[in-house]
C-alpha cells in the first residue's frame, strides 16, 4: 500500500511540476503527503528532505500543512536520533497548531501535542510528556470521536506515561 501511495504522490508532483513552476500551498502539501508516506515506509532521509522542501514554502505561514510538516519532520529527526532538532520542530508545530486551535476546535493541536508527548516519552522526558499528553487528551476528548485512532493513541500514550511517572516517582 505504501509503495503505491509513494508512486502516486511522486506522479502527482511530477504532473503538477509540468504545469506549475513555482511552489504553492498545494504543492507544499503534496510534498508533505509524500514525506508522510515515506516516513511510514521507514525512508527517513527521503521523508526529511521532502518535508524540508515543503517547509521552504510553508515555514512562515500559519496553516494546517505547516504544523503537520513540522511534526512530520520532527518524527523523522526523532527516528534518526537527532532529538534536539526534532524537539525544535515539535515546538514549531505546536506554536502553529495553537494559533489555529480556535478555528479547528483543537484537533490539530491534540494530534501535534500527542506526537510531541510520545517523542518526549521515548527520550525519557516523562514530566514534559505528561504535560503535553494530558493537554492532548483533554482536547481529543472534547473534539474527537472516542473511536478515532489518534484519540486512542493519545489516551494509550498518556496511560503509559502515567505508569512510568508513577514508577519513577516523577
Amino acid at each position: 500500500e505504501y509503495a503505491e501511495g509513494e508512486r502516486l504522490a511522486l506522479e502527482s508532483l511530477e504532473m503538477r511540476g509540468r504545469f506549475i513552476k513555482q511552489q504553492t500551498l498545494d504543492g507544499a502539501g503534496k510534498l508533505k503527503e509524500l514525506a508522510e508516506v515515506r516516513l511510514a515506509m521507514g525512508k527517513l532521509v527521503e521523508a526529511e528532505a521532502d518535508v524540508t522542501q515543503a517547509l521552504e514554502y510553508l515555514a512562515n505561514r500559519t496553516h494546517r500543512n505547516t504544523a503537520y510538516a513540522f511534526s512530520v519532520r520532527a518524527r523523522c529527526r526523532q527516528k534518526l536520533g537527532r532529538t534536539a532538532e526534532a524537539r525544535a520542530d515539535f515546538d514549531a508545530a505546536i506554536v502553529v497548531a495553537r494559533a489555529l486551535a480556535e478555528r479547528d476546535g483543537g484537533n490539530l493541536l491534540a494530534e501535534v501535542l500527542g506526537a510531541s508527548g510520545k517523542a518526549r516519552l521515548e527520550t525519557g522526558d516523562v514530566a514534559g510528556a505528561l504535560v503535553e499528553l494530558r493537554e492532548a487528551e483533554v482536547l481529543a476528548r472534547r473534539s474527537m470521536s472516542p473511536r478515532r485512532k489518534v484519540r486512542l493513541e493519545i489516551e494509550a500514550a498518556l496511560r503509559r506515561c502515567e505508569g512510568e511517572a508513577g514508577a519513577t516517582g516523577k
